[in-house]
């Protein structure tokens, strides 16, 4: 359960307290996705791959005479309508995302090797990498050239910008994105080249697999073994940073969240052993199940609340979510003491809800908080 604290008396006041268990969460398939490679540009609509590769291609990779590539060369978008999660419009920071999970299949056979650990830049640039495999991450996405999340689709081109010639570095239109130390967002397509360590939103681990069928079974996956079609990664973002929560909370308040997926993954020149995924568009006669993306999230809207005087105490107002449940509860202190329910619990109608406090006698300052979950409660 999540907590709205409000201070009632003299100063309005607002904080946010620490979720308990209790919430459930909404799975969505994409709205859109497209595998981001310069040679292989998945527009018209009619025309969509069944799945998209992500591959690194810097250092003695990236050696074809006179062609130039991004160190991330392939790169995975993804395209969430977010509405099923919560309403948009209702204000960036009134979003609390208590997780967010991404899952995708693998759609080739025993044509990469597992490695669900961090590799540093070192292990890019001439240093040793302790265990086999390259990670698979998960970004948020930028973009150039006058694009931005309203309008770049799975239908939007590769690139709008020229590089000159052979040259496909830094022209991508959509991009995967990290935040620097500062604080800023940058494209970490040219890590390795920039030589700048990037800070993946979520590293993927794969702990179970698709059988044939469609059922989820959850297995281990030794790290550095080749990768069975059907193994499902998933990646569960770190909900710790700031930068990536502000970015989260933007997106849901548009209405749409953009991801990518990327890797550093070496690969050869039309060299089929890559990571490959399934997207939403692949299609066999013989599987009549969804394989493609998959986000799965619980998150909470959080309320507006008022506190206004009344004659004796004072009167609590705030706005609801249908889905949603809510707590008034109070403390005469702000440092100490439990916190008591004011009221019952109430569901909420999408309309406001308001319960009046009469303060005993001698008390003329009191602590809200209205406490939200997703669960019914008794």
């Amino acid at each position: 359960m999540k907590s709205l604290l409000v201070l009632a008396g003299l100063v309005l006041s607002v904080l946010i307290i620490a979720p308990s268990s209790g919430s459930t969460s909404v799975v969505l398939q994409p709205a859109g996705d497209k595998y981001i490679y310069p040679f292989i540009d998945d527009v018209p609509s009619q025309y969509r791959r069944a799945w998209a590769g992500v591959f690194g291609a810097y250092g003695s990779i990236d050696s074809i005479p006179g062609w130039s590539f991004d160190d991330r060369d392939g790169q995975f978008f993804l395209d969430f309508a977010t509405e099923a999660l919560a309403a948009p419009g209702q204000g960036a920071k009134n979003y609390r995302i208590l997780s967010l999970v991404v899952t995708v299949v693998v759609g080739n056979e025993g044509a990469f090797r597992y490695d669900p650990t961090f590799d540093s830049l070192a292990t890019f640039t001439g240093g040793a990498d302790s265990d086999a495999g390259r990670p698979i991450e998960l970004y948020g996405v930028g973009y150039r050239a006058g694009w931005t999340r309203e309008t770049f689709t799975e239908d939007s081109p590769f690139q709008t910008l020229s590089a000159g010639g052979q040259n496909l570095t830094r022209v991508r239109n959509a991009y995967a994105l990290d935040f620097a130390p500062d604080g800023s967002g940058r494209d970490v397509s040219n890590n390795v080249e920039d030589v700048f360590e990037a800070n993946p939103w979520a590293i993927a681990d794969s702990p179970g697999f698709m059988d044939f069928s469609g059922n989820y079974v959850s297995s281990a996956l030794e790290e550095g073994s080749l990768v069975p079609e059907g193994r499902v990664f998933r990646f569960q973002v770190d909900l710790s940073n700031e930068r990536t929560i502000a970015y989260l909370q933007d997106a849901l308040q548009a209405g749409r969240l953009h991801l990518m997926i990327s890797s550093l993954y070496g690969t050869s020149q039309e060299s089929q052993d890559i990571p490959k995924f399934y997207t939403k568009d692949f299609k066999d006669p013989a599987i009549p199940y969804y394989l493609g993306p998959q986000l799965e999230a619980e998150v909470l809207l959080m309320p507006s609340t008022v506190v206004t005087p009344t004659t004796g105490g004072f009167r609590i107002a705030f706005d609801t979510v249908a889905g949603q449940t809510y707590q008034i509860e109070y403390r005469d202190s702000f440092h100490s003491g439990d916190w008591h329910p004011l009221d019952n619990y109430r569901q909420g109608t999408g309309g406001t809800l308001m319960h009046d406090d009469l303060l005993p006698d001698g008390v003329s300052t009191r602590f809200y908080r209205v406490a939200v979950s997703k669960t019914s409660q008794p």
